[in-house]
C-alpha cells in the first residue's frame, strides 16, 4: 500500500513540472549581472511594470535552441519571482523554481535527451526549504538545485553551458507565474 501512495504522491508532484513558453511580446531580456544582483537597471523596466508598485514574474536563466528543422527554444529552469518598482528582484515565498517534466528522465520526450532525473529534482526539494529567503539565497539554493539534477551549476558553468550547447545568451523575464 505504502508503494501506491508514493506511486500517486509522485505522480501528482510531477504534473506540476510543466513546461513553460514565455510570450515573447510581454517579456524583457535582462543581463546575467542584473539577474545576479537582484536589480533590474533595464530602461524598459517602468513599462513593463506598467503603473504597478510590484508584479509576480517568472524568470527564465537559460534559453537553449533546438537543432535540426524546427528550431525551438527551449527553458530547462522556470524560477518564479517579484519585481518591484526600482527593479528589485525578490523571492516569491513558497515558490520554488522547477524543471521541465519533459526534460527529466525518464521521458517519453522524443525532442531531446534528458538533462537529468526526475528523482534527483524531487530529492533535492524535500531536503531543501526554500522559505524566507533573500534575493541571493534564493540564486544559490537554485543554483544548487540545478548541479544536483543537471550536474552544471546555473553561474559557475554558465559560460561552458552557452559553448556546449545551442543556447541564446541573455536572461528573460515574463510577467505572471504559472501554476507549476
Amino acid at each position: 500500500m505504502k508503494k501506491l501512495i508514493k506511486y500517486y504522491d509522485q505522480s501528482l508532484r510531477q504534473a506540476d513540472l510543466e513546461s513553460y513558453v514565455p510570450d515573447k511580446n510581454d517579456c524583457l531580456k535582462i543581463s546575467n549581472e542584473d539577474f545576479k544582483n537582484g536589480i533590474l537597471l533595464n530602461e524598459d523596466l517602468d513599462k513593463f511594470l506598467g503603473d504597478k508598485e510590484e508584479i509576480e514574474i517568472t524568470i527564465f536563466p537559460i534559453q537553449l535552441l533546438t537543432e535540426g528543422y524546427s528550431k525551438k527554444h527551449l527553458y530547462p529552469l522556470i524560477m518564479p519571482a517579484l519585481l518591484r518598482k526600482g527593479g528589485t528582484l525578490n523571492f516569491i515565498e513558497n515558490s520554488i523554481p522547477w524543471i521541465p517534466r519533459d526534460m527529466l528522465a525518464p521521458s517519453e520526450s522524443s525532442y531531446y535527451d534528458a538533462i537529468g532525473e526526475t528523482d534527483k529534482y524531487f530529492e533535492f526539494i524535500d531536503k531543501h526549504s526554500f522559505e524566507d529567503l533573500k534575493w541571493s539565497d534564493y540564486l544559490k539554493l537554485t543554483s544548487k538545485l540545478f548541479k544536483y539534477v543537471t550536474g552544471l551549476g546555473l553561474f559557475d558553468d554558465y559560460d561552458d553551458l552557452l559553448n556546449k550547447t545551442s543556447s541564446v545568451a541573455g536572461i528573460l523575464i515574463s510577467k505572471g507565474v504559472p501554476d507549476g
